[in-house]
């Protein structure tokens, strides 16, 4: 009975904090809600959908013929671990961005830091915007390569290559965990704008 009460009162002031970011923060957490429905729709499908496929082929290849039903086609193309562990990944890397910001606010008194880290997110996703509209956005000496891969993608990609052979269960989710490294410039100006916030819940 006490567990319950427990657990009530989590729940509580759980939505409470819920409640009172969204109505400091609502404007910014519309604005990456509506940047990654774009996001996702536009870039995360070409980037990243490959991945999703190779998955969904290699975890129906494993059903047998006449296992085959409406139901299990659904389960196997969900990949539910897989993406629980690529939004364990974000959220734990933007709790991180945003103890850090605050950290370094609070230690130099740097109370425009907030907003230089807003204007990085905004360019971050106006560089992609363009890029998509076909304008050449020139790199930042090298740093945004546009081709190739760097040592990053490669390392990241290794260690992620073996989870590919059989990514269902606790194997799918360390694989969305390892793919949520990937560098990702929607990525990058939604961690700015989680600095930006700095409140690390």
């Amino acid at each position: 009975m006490e567990s319950d009460s427990l657990l009530f009162t989590l729940m509580e002031s759980g939505l409470a904090h819920c409640k009172v970011t969204v109505e400091e923060s609502g404007g910014l957490l519309a604005s990456l809600f509506l940047a990654g429905l774009v996001g996702s729709a536009s870039h995360c499908v070409g980037m990243c959908g490959p991945f999703v496929l190779s998955q969904t082929v290699a975890r129906l290849e494993a059903v047998p013929a006449a296992d085959m039903r409406e139901w299990r086609r659904l389960t196997g193309a969900a990949l539910v671990p897989y993406h629980l562990g690529r939004a364990t990944t974000y959220g734990l890397l933007g709790v991180a961005a945003a103890y850090v910001a605050s950290g370094v606010v609070d230690i130099t008194g740097l109370g425009h830091l907030s907003a230089a880290l807003m204007a990085l997110g905004a360019l971050f996703f106006l560089g992609y915007a363009l890029r998509r509209l076909g304008v050449v956005v020139p790199a930042l000496g090298g740093w945004l390569k546009t081709g190739g891969e760097g040592w990053w993608s490669r390392t990241v990609g290794r260690r992620a290559r073996p989870l590919f052979d059989r990514p269902v269960g606790w194997r799918g989710y360390l694989l969305g965990i390892l793919l949520g490294f990937l560098p990702c410039g929607l990525l990058y100006g939604a961690l700015a704008a989680a600095a930006a916030g700095g409140d690390p819940l």
